[in-house]
C-alpha cells in the first residue's frame, strides 16, 4: 500500500466519480480505476459498490476513508512545522563567547537593529573549547585568539585587536589616584580571579606568572562575587580595556605597565562552510561595530 494510492482513493471518495477524481488528479479514469482495484486487492476488501457504472462509498471505504482523513491532516501538520522548523533554524544565530562582558555592546546591538533574527548567546569554559562536537553547535565563537585549540579547523576576522589587561580597585583603594601601575606592585594585594577554566583567568594567570607573583592562594569567583569584593575594597581585581566599558562605573580602572603584547579577540567560524545569509549579516555587522568603536578590524 503506498501513499499515492491512498491519495487517489481519497480523492474518488471525496469526489463520488472516477471521472471527476482523474480530472482533478490529472490522470486517465482507467488508470485510476486500475489503481484504486489494486488498493482493494492488497486489502482484500471492496471499498466501492460498483453499479451501473456508477461508483459509491461503502462502509469499508468510510472505515478506511477516517483513517486516510487522519493521516493526510497529520501529514499537512508535519509538512507545516518542518517548514516552521527550518525558517526557525535559518533565524537563528548560534554565538558561543569565553569572556561574556567583552561582547554585550555587540549582542545588545545585533539584536536591536536586527529582531527578526535570534541570536542565541552561550558562554564557555576553555575546556568546552577543547570538544570538536561542542564546537560544532555554534555558528560562531567570539574568543581572544589563545583559546581555540592550535589545531582547530576555523576561519577568523579580528574585531579588538589592541586589548590590554586593566587592575579594578575601588575608589578609596591606595592605587586609585595612579595613572598605571607596574604588574609588580600588586604583589601584596589580595588579588580575586575570575573563576578557573574562563578566558579572562588564563590570561590574567599569565600576567602574574609573566611578573612573578604567586596566585595560588588567590580568591577564584564569578564576576558578581568580584564585584562585591572590590565594592567593599576587600580586594583589587581585573578587567580590560574593552570590557570595563560594560563593568561597574564607580570602580576605578587602571592600566597595568609591563602587560606584554596586547589581546587580539576574534570572531570564529568553521572553515570551510558558506554562510547562510544572517550569518553574513551578523560577520559584516560584527565588523562594523568594533571598527565604528575604533577597535579596528582586519581579516
Amino acid at each position: 500500500m503506498e501513499l499515492q494510492q491512498l491519495k487517489y482513493f481519497k480523492a474518488v471518495a471525496d469526489a463520488g466519480k472516477i471521472s471527476d477524481a482523474a480530472k482533478a488528479l490529472f490522470i486517465s479514469p482507467p488508470a485510476l480505476s486500475a489503481t484504486i482495484s489494486r488498493l482493494e486487492k492488497e486489502l482484500d476488501v471492496k471499498l466501492f459498490d460498483r453499479t451501473n457504472n456508477r461508483i459509491a462509498i461503502n462502509q469499508h471505504g468510510k472505515l478506511l476513508l477516517g483513517y486516510v482523513n487522519q493521516m493526510m491532516t497529520l501529514m499537512e501538520n508535519m509538512e507545516h512545522e518542518l517548514r516552521r522548523s527550518k525558517k526557525q533554524e535559518q533565524e537563528q544565530i548560534r554565538v558561543a563567547v569565553t569572556c561574556s562582558n567583552l561582547w554585550v555592546g555587540l549582542i545588545c546591538a545585533f539584536s536591536l537593529e536586527h529582531p527578526e533574527i535570534t541570536l542565541s548567546y552561550t558562554t564557555l569554559k576553555l575546556s568546552q573549547l577543547q570538544n570538536r562536537s561542542e564546537l560544532e553547535r555554534y555558528q560562531f565563537i567570539l574568543a581572544e585568539e589563545s583559546d581555540l585549540p592550535a589545531d582547530r579547523e576555523m576561519e577568523s576576522v579580528s574585531l579588538i585587536d589592541r586589548d590590554r589587561p586593566l587592575l579594578v580597585v575601588h575608589p578609596d583603594h591606595p592605587l586609585a589616584d595612579r595613572e598605571s601601575v607596574d604588574i609588580r606592585e600588586l604583589a601584596e594585594e589580595t588579588l580575586v580571579l575570575p573563576v578557573f577554566d574562563q578566558s579572562l583567568h588564563r590570561i590574567t594567570c599569565q600576567l602574574l606568572d609573566s611578573a612573578g607573583i604567586p596566585h595560588d592562594s588567590a580568591m577564584e569567583c564569578s564576576y558578581m562575587v568580584r564585584r562585591s569584593m572590590v565594592m567593599s575594597n576587600h580586594g583589587v581585581s581585573f578587567s580590560t580595556v574593552y570590557s570595563s566599558k560594560y563593568e561597574e562605573p564607580g570602580f576605578r580602572y587602571i592600566p597595568i605597565r609591563g602587560s606584554g603584547k596586547a589581546w587580539n579577540h576574534r570572531l570564529f567560524m568553521p572553515a570551510g562552510r558558506e554562510l547562510l545569509p544572517q550569518e553574513e549579516l551578523f560577520r559584516d555587522f560584527a565588523v562594523r561595530f568594533f571598527r565604528a568603536d575604533g577597535q579596528g578590524a582586519s581579516v
